[in-house]
């Protein structure tokens, strides 16, 4: 278990399945911590997993926040074999065009074999 100060994010993580799922708000004073365990998790699951999946269906994130999401997927990608696949979910709402934007900003960070879905929801946190 991650432990944290927030309790408005939400992280699942299924390593036999190579499943991570980052759900809710993420507003960090101090996120060292946090993401340095998600990462070590995740990066476990990268390389012990033939295919990944990613779902961020976040509400919510900061920018301090933003760039460790950049270096876990960036991390995850660089670190699992050459031939697994990796898929990415990107959830957010339909009125919210800075956080499509900010997903199609970390699809284009990406490179190699990644598959990065875009949903449009109405309301996040539904799924």
């Amino acid at each position: 278990m991650i432990s944290s100060e927030f309790t408005s994010s939400n992280f699942e993580f299924k390593k036999a399945s190579g499943f991570i799922k980052l759900s809710g708000r993420f507003i960090s004073v101090n996120p060292n911590e946090r993401w340095d365990s998600i990462l070590t998790i995740a990066e476990d699951i990268a390389m012990n997993s033939k295919r990944l999946k990613i779902i961020l269906d976040i509400e919510y994130i900061s920018s301090m926040d933003i760039k460790y999401l950049f270096v876990l997927l960036k991390s995850v990608n660089a670190l699992k074999n050459p031939s697994s696949a990796l898929s990415i979910v990107w959830k957010y709402e339909s009125f919210d065009e800075d956080h499509m934007d900010l997903g199609m900003t970390l699809k284009s960070s990406l490179a190699g074999n990644v598959s990065f879905q875009f949903i449009e929801s109405d309301t996040l946190l539904a799924a």
